[in-house]
């Protein structure tokens, strides 16, 4: 065989060495074994060879000789390397000493080669012995060397090499597992070397990422710790280096994969590539899509990047609503000095949030965290706009929940009231084909509408200058009326008729009385009185002799109910979440609501309890709009903040749900001189 060395580097002398140094080297090397487990002819073989470069260096005349054919050979060609010819038997000795030189790699590929066939040695002879432990030991420094020059994937496939070897001869058990935890140690090494290649080079970006589910599958996982040679705070930083390599799409295939295995941390992290992704490419469905995410984390405290996500979606409400119920006092603080308008902070914020934790650490992604360009794309507007349309023309019915706490109604008729508030409001027909409206209480109140506001006009101008000034009040409120009409609902318009009815009648008689005092002083006609008037007989739906103190004593207690209400209905949520969680009674919720709910909860409650099961409730009312406020009859809509844990009878935790917002509209009637829940609907978006 031929072995790619010359005397100088066989011994590992310097060309200008003299024999005294030669032999000295001689017997270093001769005392310095390699390592154990070569028999003795393999150390007897590679003795032999350093003894025969010392007796050539220590020769001048042949050391003369060898030195002219060297400058011979170099002179001839640059490139060429000297070699020395090795006789077969000295095969193990010259590999050994060409992986002393520092040459492990072409001592392995010498290795490999020797053992296969047709010159592969006898089965259990020394040479096969011999050939085995000099690959295993040659391909293990061979990765050394190129780990140290950061070729850690030509390292890993040395070791691979190796250790196939092995497995094929059947033998060195014992460094074949030395093999095999070097090649373990070289994995995250060998991810960032795959995963920083060129874009275009497909086929080892592939692999990387393989590499890198595998190694997250080793640990147990994105949020594991079970790789006790890869703590978790070593493998945080390693994974955001490698992050940087990876582009957004794949983040975005690998953080799926593992949420979707139960990773809390790979549901976080594809939110934010999904956001990240959405927003610099102008793709909302996408943002939905992080926000849907992030709503299935709980007890993490994602409020405030929820409330982003709501920014960036055109749901303004929400986003104010999650940034107040998520930020802590030093951040609700610094949004205020931001500006007055609440959403001038959290705009603030989430550009922060974009710039420092969602749009870096992606290799194909530039963006600037410019909410102004983003609102201004036709794409951004055309999506909210239509969301906007689907959320207000569809139902949109909650989400399962665990329990029926405060999501669905309960199996009690619809009332008469609730049916005038969802009635839709009567299309406006074409005039050249509709129908004459029947005659009922509206068309009623409309004719005596205008034939009042007729005689009242022209009563008030013979009055003085206060009249004066309460025409033109009237004027302004009867040019808005149509458009106000408009946009209310059948129960309203009738509730607004009677009203301007009645202020409309009062009026008109204290303007007839008025009239007929300044008639007396100048000498006029007395005006028509009450009876005389040509007024509508039918005017059964509207007490016109009601007072107006009455009248204003009832707005009044309208307008301070939503304090009661809001009271009322919290006692309810507390003592029902009390009952749920197997502490309370329902005597507790006699006085708050009617038998029909009362019942409902206790077979709910009834129910855990045969099962073993409680419920820790916790919910809120964050918003509270009053809708109606009658004498007999009140309804609120509602905003909640609302979460459950379901528990065993030992305190055990068996599922989880919210926190989260419901919106619930509430009835109350009037019971003896307090009030009841009577019933409640969810509230259409």
């Amino acid at each position: 065989m031929e072995l790619p060395l010359d005397h100088f580097r066989l011994l590992g002398v310097s060309p200008v060495a003299k024999a005294d140094q030669v032999l000295r080297t001689l017997e270093q090397r001769l005392a310095r074994k390699p390592a154990e487990g070569f028999t003795a002819d393999a150390l007897e073989s590679r003795a032999e060879l350093l003894s025969s470069s010392a007796d050539l260096l220590c020769d001048s005349a042949r050391r003369e000789d060898y030195e002219r054919l060297l400058t011979e050979l170099s002179a001839h060609d640059d490139d060429a390397l000297p070699a020395l010819e090795v006789a077969a038997q000295h095969e193990v000795g010259a590999l050994m000493l060409l992986m002393e030189a520092g040459q492990a790699a072409e001592a392995f590929e010498g290795a490999r080669r020797a053992l296969q066939p047709p010159q592969a040695p006898a089965l259990g002879s020394s040479r096969e012995l011999d050939l085995s432990l000099l690959a295993a030991l040659a391909s293990r420094q061979a990765a050394d060397e190129r780990r140290r020059d950061r070729r850690f994937e030509a390292a890993a496939q040395t070791l691979q090499q190796g250790i196939q070897l092995l497995q094929r001869m059947g033998q060195q058990q014992q460094q074949r597992v030395a093999l095999e935890a070097e090649l373990q140690s070289l994995l995250p090494f060998r991810i960032l070397d795959l995963l920083s290649r060129d874009l275009n080079d497909s086929s080892n970006r592939e692999a990387g990422q393989e590499l890198l589910q595998n190694l997250v599958q080793r640990r147990g996982g994105l949020d594991g710790d079970l790789d006790p040679d890869f703590p978790q705070e070593a493998f945080q930083s390693f994974f955001q280096q490698i992050r940087s390599f990876l582009t957004i799409q794949e983040q975005i295939d690998l953080f799926q994969s593992w949420s979707d295995a139960g990773s809390v941390t790979a549901e976080f992290l594809s939110a934010y590539a999904l956001t990240a992704s959405g927003f610099a490419q102008r793709k909302p469905e996408r943002i939905e899509s992080a926000l849907q995410r992030l709503e299935q984390l709980h007890d993490v405290g994602v409020e405030p990047e929820m409330a982003c996500l709501h920014l960036l979606l055109g749901h303004t409400r929400q986003a104010e609503s999650c940034f107040q119920r998520g930020s802590d006092p030093a951040l609700k603080e610094w949004a205020r000095q931001q500006g007055e308008d609440p959403l001038a902070g959290l705009c603030v914020y989430c550009c922060d949030w974009l710039e420092r934790q969602v749009l870096p650490c992606y290799r194909d992604l530039e963006a600037d965290p410019d909410l102004e360009a983003y609102f201004a794309d036709r794409d951004v507007q055309a999506y909210i706009e239509r969301d906007d349309r689907r959320r207000n023309r569809e139902l949109t019915p909650p989400a399962a929940a665990i329990t029926e706490f405060e999501l669905l109604p309960t199996p009690s008729e619809p009332s008469s009231l609730e049916e005038l508030l969802q009635q839709p409001a009567a299309a406006e027909a074409d005039s050249s084909t509709a129908e004459p409206e029947p005659v009922g209480a509206w068309a009623r109140a409309t004719d005596l509408l205008k034939t009042l506001q007729g005689q009242a006009v022209d009563r008030w101008d013979q009055t003085s200058e206060g009249m004066g000034q309460l025409k033109a009040r009237w004027h302004v409120f009867r040019d808005e009326l149509p458009e106000r009409l408009r946009r209310t609902s059948n129960r309203q318009r009738a509730v607004a008729a009677g009203t301007v009815l009645a202020l409309a009648s009062l009026a008109l008689l204290g303007s007839l009385g008025l009239n007929n005092t300044i008639a007396s002083r100048r000498g006029r006609p007395p005006a028509p009185s009450r009876d005389q008037l040509l007024l509508p007989e039918a005017t059964e739906p509207f007490d016109l002799d009601t007072p107006l103190a009455k009248r204003a004593a009832t707005e009044l207690a309208a307008a301070n109910s939503a304090a009661e209400t809001r009271a009322l209905l919290q006692q309810w949520l507390s003592a029902k979440a009390t009952l749920m969680d197997g502490e309370g009674s329902a005597t507790a919720l006699e006085r708050l609501a009617v038998p029909a709910l009362i019942e409902n909860a206790t077979a709910a409650r009834a129910a855990d309890a045969a099962s073993g099961r409680r419920r820790r409730i916790k919910a809120s009312i964050e918003e509270l709009e009053m809708l109606a406020a009658g004498p007999e009859r009140r309804v609120a809509r509602t905003r909640l903040s609302y979460g459950e844990e379901v528990l065993s009878d030992d305190g055990e935790l068996l599922e989880r749900d919210g926190p989260r917002t419901l919106e619930n509209t509430y009835f109350f009637h009037k019971h003896g001189d307090g009030w009841q829940l009577a019933d409640f609907r969810p509230t259409s978006p």
